[in-house]
Formats: structure tokens, sequence, C-alpha cells
């Protein structure tokens, strides 16, 4: 009787659509993860240390000024998206959508002007110029992805800018190892920021038809603007989001500033290694910020707490394993101890719930709450 109460109990399981939903997350998380390293070997292959080490200080420079730049768009852009297409009220879905794309490429441009000139005066023009094209195109992929990942999907969201934004510069160094020729940073950035710029047309091209496929006449409606109530939320979501950046880029920034690029790089890819292990937490905020806020607005509270409960379990499998030893150790060498102990310490800082990066229950409550964050 007992091992039939198990078939069974995996039985409903599978036909949970909650977890089948985030096992496709979990899916498309771990493909992102493996490209990725993908990238950063091959770079710290083809680089060299030294440049190697440039190239993750700019790459985290580039990663903290996006999400500067971005003014809190991406939460802002779903809350509204949910908000109003639940309650039909798309005279104020228009005007939100404007803000959005006003506020975001506003913010994209204050922040890169800056940001090149101190670039161009210590690395020179064209890798300044490079740098700043990536920093502009991921902050607005920033905003696109999460607007579409509501709005219409995790794959064409999420999916499509993930892929676009590491296979190209994939690709490049690639053919920089099998033709032996030198591969460039300037050139690894433009393929990224050309990835993005991609990825950016799939995503207002998706949500034209999806607009107007939810709203036929939004295009020709009346446009209503909440600006106080708008730039409210942008201001709370903005410092948020920025101290969470800063959490996992300015100590790439301070080790290169303080000591050298090739103790940065080496210092970039340990925390790469330890942030691989909040893969799963980074599924459970993508698919939480996919269904929960537009379950709330449209108050279907019983699957909300379904959900809610689903989400809940996972996250608590998740956390009661994160500590425990995995197969990547052999991978280090023997002599490695200390880099050991220092994965180990990184691993334990993801597994706190609350610590301030991505996690479930902080993404729930900005999309929910955030008049109130």
């Amino acid at each position: 009787m007992k091992f039939n109460d198990a078939i069974d109990s995996l039985i409903r399981l599978r036909r949970n659509p909650a977890l089948r939903g985030m096992a496709w997350v979990f899916v498309l998380r771990a493909a992102t993860t493996v490209l990725n390293f993908v990238l950063i070997s091959l770079a710290a292959r083809t680089l060299g240390k030294g440049t190697f080490g440039t190239y993750s200080i700019l790459f985290s420079a580039a990663g903290l000024f996006c999400v500067v730049a971005t003014f809190g768009q991406q939460i802002v852009s779903m809350r509204s998206w949910s908000e109003y297409s639940s309650s039909g009220q798309q005279h104020l879905l228009k005007g939100a959508m404007i803000f959005t794309g006003v506020i975001s490429l506003a913010g994209s441009a204050l922040v890169a002007v800056p940001f090149y000139a101190w670039l161009a005066a210590t690395h020179g023009s064209l890798l300044a110029a490079a740098v700043t094209f990536y920093l502009v195109a991921l902050s607005i992929v920033l905003t696109t992805s999460h607007l579409v990942r509501t709005a219409i999907g995790v794959a064409i969201g999420d999916g499509i800018s993930n892929l676009l934004l590491v296979v190209p510069p994939i690709l490049y160094l690639v053919f920089c190892i099998l033709f032996r020729t030198e591969a460039e940073i300037s050139t690894i950035f433009l393929m990224m920021a050309t990835g993005a710029s991609t990825a950016i047309l799939i995503h207002v091209i998706s949500m034209w038809y999806g607009a107007h496929a939810r709203f036929p006449d939004i295009a020709s409606s009346q446009t209503n603007y909440d600006i106080r109530r708008w730039f409210s939320r942008s201001l709370k979501l903005w410092i948020s989001n920025g101290l969470e950046a800063s959490n996992q880029y300015a100590d790439v920034l301070i080790i290169g500033f303080l000591m050298s690029p090739t103790i940065a790089g080496a210092y970039f890819v340990t925390t790469r290694i330890a942030n691989a292990f909040a893969m799963a937490t980074g599924a459970i905020y993508v698919f939480s910020t996919r269904h929960i806020p537009g379950l709330y607005y449209r108050r279907q509270f019983s699957q909300l707490n379904a959900l809610l409960d689903s989400v809940a379990g996972v996250t608590l499998v998740i956390h009661c394993g994160w500590l425990a030893p995995d197969s990547r150790w052999w991978t280090l060498a023997p002599e490695g101890v200390q880099r050991r102990l220092c994965i180990l310490l990184r691993r334990a800082g993801t597994a706190v719930p609350g610590d301030g990066r991505r996690g479930g229950c902080r993404s729930v409550r900005f999309d929910l709450d955030a008049d109130r964050a």
C-alpha cells in the first residue's frame, strides 16, 4: 500500500502544472548557466590572465551600471502589465508602457555618457564605445525581458535574451581558437551588445502583437498617465535593485581597483562558480514573477495559494540541500584549499533567504506591494 501511495503521489506531482512550469524554467536556467560557464572558460583561455582580468572588471562595471540605468523599470513594467491588463484598464496600461520606455531610454543615456567618458580616458575610445553599447543594450533588454516574461512567456522573454547575449560571443571566441587569431575585448562586448539589441527588437515586436491581441484598439485609444505613482514605485525599486546589483558586481570592481586586474579576474571566476548554485533560486524568481502577479490582480486567490504552496515546497527542498557536497570539488586542484573555502562561504551566502539576491519571496513582495516597499 505504501508503495502504491508513493506512486500516486508522484503521479499527482507530475500533473501539477506549477511544478511542470518550474521544471521548464529550471531547464532554461541550467542551460543559461552552462553557456555562461562556456563563455567565461573561452574568454579566460583566449584573452590571457591580465586581459581577462580587464574583461572581468569591465563586465562587472557594465552589469552594475546597467541596473542603475533601468531606474527600477523591470519590476514596474511587470506590475503595470499585470495590474492594468487584469482590470482591463488599457488607457493606463498604454501610459505605463510609454512611461517605462521613456524612463528606460533616458536612464540609459544619463548613465552611458559619463560611463563612456570614464572608459575612454582609461581604456581608449574603441573599447569604451563597445562596452557602453553593451551597457545600454543590456539595460534595455533587462526591462523588455521582464515585461515580455509576464505578458507573453518565459521562453521568449528570458530564453531569447539569454541565448542572444552569450551565443554570439561564444561563436566569436570559438572562431578565434580555431583560426588562431587574437581575441579582442571590444569585439566580445560588441557581440554581446549585438545579441542584446536583436533580443530587444524581438521583444518589441512580440509586445506589439501581444498587446494588440489583448487590446485590439490600444494604438488608437486614449492614453492616461499616473506619473506620481509610477515615479514613486520606480524610485523605491531603483534603490533596491541598485543595492542588489552592487552586491553582485561591486566586489570585483573593488578588488580590481585595490589589487590588480589579474586577481580581479580570478575572483570573478570564483564568484561565478559560487553564484551558479543560486541558479535554482533564480529559476524560482523567474517562475514567480511570471505567474503570481497576474493571479493576484485577477483575484484568483485559490490558484494563487496553491501556486505559493508549490513554490514554498520547492524552495524548502532547494535550501535544505544547498550546502551538500557536490561532484564539482574534484575539478579544483588539491592545493586549492583556500579557494574551496571561499567558494563554500560564497555558496552559503547564496543559500540564505532574503540575502539581497533574487528570490521568490522578495520578488513577490515588490511585484505586489511596491507602493509600500
